[in-house]
């Protein structure tokens, strides 16, 4: 799970996958581990000294960031809402090709269903997976070849016309990307629904559109698929991945001076919370390191002793796993 957490989203960058874009929005779960088990292998060797207030601070905060790493309501509706965007878009495309390439979805051949060798290609030939967008290539006669419309200059629709009405017929037109003509991704006419086009982003509401009057197309920005992807930008941009051996970062998070609060105040008052930290851990990521964490991540130990041979400071582990381990010889 820690490898999946890891991934970063940046903003305007599409999620692969649910589950990506879902524990994009965790807490690092795999680095807190790891800083708990250096900080639990120090305390292992140190069993002649007492733990130091920033030990017991930065232990206590940890623990209370492992037991509450999950995201609040807000971001789990926000990241499966980015989820849901793509697979949208997936999905329509993945209609698009195989209603185009259909040869019975309206009893006549679909916009890309005749290719150069003049064979019909069949609904189950174009494959969409929403999950990750792949899409299989069309295979005829156990041989692949280029479908008649897509040219190396993109798609050929067809030379202007007045309008995709029923008397243009698949044959003289290429590919529109509506079904609202006879023109239509099935070769057949749909008068009555509004068809995505451009994933979603606007709808035609017009089965007289002329190829050069983009009037038709409606804007289709209140839709949900266009507000999840707007949430998901909006999401990545407030999202910030803390270090948390930098005090600059964990003096931001509400868990670390809670943690502070009731370890040094007594959960009381803790009006003067900010000069303790300057006391105990110095006011930048440089005496952050010197006061505290350089102690712990310098630590000797014997990595031999336990198999890895090349392991002589707690640092040289990064492995939650071998760190646990470490504890017990």
């Amino acid at each position: 799970m820690g490898n999946f957490v890891q991934h970063r989203l940046r903003p305007g960058q599409a999620p692969s996958n649910v589950a990506s874009v879902f524990l994009s929005s965790l807490a690092n779960t795999r680095e807190l581990t790891k800083l708990q088990a250096q900080l639990s292998l120090y305390r292992a060797t140190q069993t002649t000294r007492s733990p130091s207030h920033q030990e017991v601070i930065f232990g206590a905060f940890i623990a209370r960031k492992i037991s509450g790493s999950k995201p609040n309501d807000a971001s789990v509706l926000q990241a499966l809402a980015a989820a849901n965007h793509l697979g949208f878009f997936h999905g329509q495309l993945a209609k698009w090709l195989s209603v185009a390439a259909s040869t019975s979805t309206s009893g006549s051949t679909g916009c890309l269903g005749v290719t150069t060798n003049g064979d019909a290609i069949t609904l189950a030939t174009l494959k969409g997976l929403a999950h990750n967008g792949k899409i299989e290539p069309p295979q005829i006669a156990n041989r692949l070849t280029s479908l008649a419309k897509f040219k190396s200059a993109g798609i050929d629709t067809g030379t202007a016309k007045s309008n995709t009405a029923a008397s243009h017929t698949n044959g003289n037109g290429g590919c529109v990307f509506t079904q609202h003509a006879n023109n239509g991704l099935a070769g057949g006419e749909d008068k009555t629904h509004k068809i995505p086009f451009a994933a979603g982003y606007f709808y035609v509401d017009n089965d007289e559109i002329k190829t050069e009057d983009w009037t038709a197309l409606v804007p289709g920005a209140n839709d949900a698929h266009v507000k999840t992807w707007q949430a998901f930008n909006q999401y990545t941009k407030s999202t910030h991945q803390p270090n948390y051996t930098k005090i600059s970062d964990l003096k931001q998070d509400t868990e670390f001076r809670e943690a502070t609060a009731a370890i040094i105040y007594d959960d009381k008052d803790a009006s003067q919370l900010d000069n303790k930290l300057k006391d105990l851990f110095g006011d930048t990521d440089d005496s952050f390191e010197e006061n505290f964490w350089k102690h712990v991540r310098e630590t000797k130990i014997d990595g031999a002793k336990f198999g890895e041979k090349d392991a002589t400071t707690i640092q040289s582990l990064g492995d939650p796993i071998k760190l646990t381990n470490a504890i017990y010889y």
